[in-house]
């Protein structure tokens, strides 16, 4: 499309001015005022994007097309918390601070709507694509079952759970909050695995695809990478100049792409725990959104990095 054509040319020519990282390889725009939340398919086909003014809106790359216009209630837009896709990207799940509606991507139609016990704060779903992991603002995380409303888990915390992640087969769950700690838990069972200690606040919080790396970020930029089978830190990620606000693993683990509250993005090797490559976005205005810079982070399956910015770009890193 000539219009779309157009804006990118223009984007990779401010990113060609720009400075300080490798310039990302295109940036396309879907909200003029800012976002509330994003969220990437693992193919980087769908991407949502929880506008401040517009509403929710899917799209679909790279043809740059808008599917479908989302909300939780006729004629009213949502100030969306929190979204995500299941790992097949069949279904996704948005969450404004006190509901949550299941969607089929392939229709667009809401699946069921449900009200929250509590004030909704990160959400990832379950391999089924009907589960869906909640961190809650009364101190709990909770695996919940949107097709049928039952209660499967609740994982305790002693403040605020700000941040969650699910192991692609479902059975790991990985919880950060506002008590310095982040916990790993048995789905299956939920007992508690092991305890990661922080001196601030975890609001960021990943596992690799195949269950036994985890990252955790607090919000004094103390960066850790986790051996999930023995609880022992793999490295300590210390040069960081903000905190980190998002995190994903590449699909074989070998290294994690994180996003800083400033803009920058970072891909870290896991074997080492040293930066490999770096972006810094361009012309971004993120006090637009609580000072937040990037809302999505997505490493595709054959490699390709992918960021959505709180300014309301969905951007291509390489």
């Amino acid at each position: 499309m000539k219009p779309v054509t157009a804006v990118l040319i223009c984007c990779l020519a401010m990113v060609s001015s720009c400075s300080g990282g490798e310039q990302p390889t295109g940036r396309w725009n879907v909200a003029v005022q800012g976002l509330f939340a994003a969220a990437v398919s693992t193919d980087a086909r769908l991407v949502i994007a929880g506008s401040m003014n517009h509403g929710t809106s899917v799209w679909q790359m790279p043809e740059f097309e808008r599917l479908y216009d989302w909300r939780h209630r006729s004629g009213e837009n949502l100030e969306l918390v929190a979204a995500a896709f299941s790992p097949d990207g069949t279904r996704a799940v948005t969450c404004d601070p006190r509901t949550l509606v299941l969607w089929d991507t392939s229709s667009g139609n809401s699946l069921q709507f449900w009200g929250l016990p509590g004030a909704a704060q990160d959400l990832a779903v379950m391999p089924n694509g009907h589960e869906v992991l909640l961190g809650l603002e009364d101190h709990s995380a909770l695996l919940f079952d949107a097709a049928d409303g039952s209660h499967r888990r609740t994982f305790l915390h002693e403040g605020v759970v700000s941040a969650v992640a699910l192991s692609a087969d479902g059975k790991l769950a990985l919880t950060g909050a506002d008590d310095n700690a982040a916990r790993l838990w048995s789905v299956e069972t939920g007992t508690l695995l092991f305890r990661f200690d922080h001196s601030s606040p975890v609001r960021t919080v990943a596992i690799s695809p195949d269950g036994k790396r985890l990252f955790t970020a607090a919000t004094n930029a103390e960066v850790r990478l986790w051996d999930a089978e023995t609880g022992k830190v793999l490295q300590r990620i210390s040069d960081r100049n903000s905190s980190i606000t998002q995190a994903a693993f590449a699909a074989d683990g070998s290294f994690v792409l994180t996003a800083e509250l400033g803009g920058q993005i970072d891909r870290i090797s896991v074997a080492s725990g040293r930066r490999e490559r770096s972006w810094r976005l361009p012309g971004a205005d993120f006090s637009r959104r609580r000072g937040t810079g990037v809302l999505a982070l997505n490493v595709t399956p054959n490699g390709r990095s992918w960021a959505v910015s709180g300014d309301g770009w969905i951007i291509s890193l390489d």
